[in-house]
């Protein structure tokens, strides 16, 4: 390092080697990074009191111009899937995903401007967006002892008044929005929250899909790419819809259901 040896120890198959450096503004303002924050002092003006950056690679750089750009904004389902969408529409689109867990509808109320990136320059535009939330929304505080269910995290009209704001904020980037209807709950589930236990009910995802659906309807514009309908009924997913678990970790079934995200999207591809 800086032209001296520095000798180094690793203990076990996994042990990795952080090399930091210091770097300025005018560094940063050059490229791509992204940021992981450190300890932020709380208060009416929050503080963050140290921050770790590290370099990104430019879009550009990988992405075909001839392609259309698409962003995928979802929760840990499209985590699941994204590998193998993004496989089946190669050679029809620069298929992009958002950092991490969307999670629920106010975080990607929260987080959307960031997640859009500067669209307005030239090649970071996007011309197709498929957008999801739900499956954490839906969640709910659970009492272990009477096994009665609470209020959920994000109430369905807040979920509602969400999906409305972020579609706002979606629309100034001119692309085309699709709406993918969150997958099913398959059987009643329960987890743990810092605050206690929260527990998802078998079927909520209807009840999401149909207020979320009250609000796309007003938007004839935005089309649908429903995934949630694909998974009820395909016989593939007879076995999964006997578990309590909403991920898709066998790999065959993350392949069905990346390449029907892809099936989909391609139709709706100019």
């Amino acid at each position: 390092m800086d032209g001296k040896t520095v000798g180094v120890r690793l203990r076990g198959p996994r042990a990795e080697v952080d090399i930091r450096t210091t770097v300025d503004a005018r560094e940063i303002s050059k490229g791509f990074w992204g940021v992981t924050l450190g300890h932020v002092t709380a208060g009416p003006t929050p503080m963050v009191e140290d921050l770790e950056v590290y370099p990104r690679i430019d879009p550009r750089s990988v992405d075909d111009p001839k392609l259309p750009r698409v962003l995928v904004v979802g929760d840990s389902i499209s985590m699941n899937y994204h590998e193998a969408a993004r496989a089946a529409l190669k050679g029809k689109a620069n298929y992009h995903r958002i950092d991490g867990n969307g999670g629920p509808s106010d975080r990607g109320l929260l987080c959307m401007e960031f997640w859009l990136g500067d669209y307005t320059q030239e090649g970071l535009g996007w011309d197709m967006i498929q957008f999801n939330h739900g499956l954490h929304d839906l969640k709910q505080t659970y009492d272990e002892e009477t096994g009665e269910y609470g209020t959920h995290q994000v109430p369905v009209e807040q979920y509602k008044a969400n999906l409305e704001r972020e579609i706002r904020i979606m629309k100034k980037t001119g692309a085309k929005l699709v709406w993918c209807p969150t997958t099913p709950v398959p059987q009643d589930s329960f987890g743990r929250w810092p605050e206690g236990t929260f527990g998802r009910r078998k079927d909520e995802d209807r009840v999401y899909n149909q207020a979320a659906l009250e609000v796309i309807r007003k938007y004839p514009e935005i089309e649908i790419n429903d995934v949630n309908a694909y998974i009820r009924e395909s016989e593939a997913f007879e076995q999964w819809q006997q578990q309590k678990d909403v991920h898709f970790w066998d790999q065959n079934l993350q392949k069905l259901v990346g390449e029907a995200v892809a099936q989909g999207l391609d139709e709706l591809i100019d």
